[in-house]
């Protein structure tokens, strides 16, 4: 009687094939994180979401939605199109709060400005022009 051998895809050694696979599935969700990013840099409407890092706002999710189905982000599939967004809103996030505190470290002894930097609602004001 021969023996029930289970094929193993995340664990153990993979095969040649199934490494390849997950390698060409990695790039695709880097370069999807990168096409978010982009987007979301690009929108400035959002950027106050993001400095408060509210990656479940009503208006956040509509906007990756709406990528994601217009501009055919679809082909990981929902789960990990949701995961790359959000990924690269999390990493926006830290960008932003780096630049932030920078600023904070040069005006730290500088009057109005100091507000501007402090509060997130008047930086973001200030960086959208509003």
């Amino acid at each position: 009687m021969s023996e029930h051998t289970r094929s193993v895809f995340l664990y153990g050694k993979p095969t040649r094939i199934k490494l390849d696979e997950l390698l060409k599935i990695q790039k695709l969700y880097t370069q999807l994180i990168n096409t978010y990013i982009e987007l979301l840099l690009n929108n400035r409407n959002l950027y106050l979401s993001i400095f408060l890092n509210d990656k479940k706002d009503s208006v956040v999710r509509q906007f990756e939605k709406n990528q994601r189905n217009n501009n055919g982000l679809n082909y990981l599939g929902s789960a990990l199109g949701q995961n790359a967004f959000d990924h690269a809103f999390k990493e926006l996030y830290n960008h932003f709060t780096r630049i932030r505190d920078y600023m904070y470290g040069l005006y730290i002894d500088e009057g109005d400005i100091l507000n501007f930097v402090s509060s997130i609602t008047l930086l973001n004001a200030a960086i959208c022009e509003l």
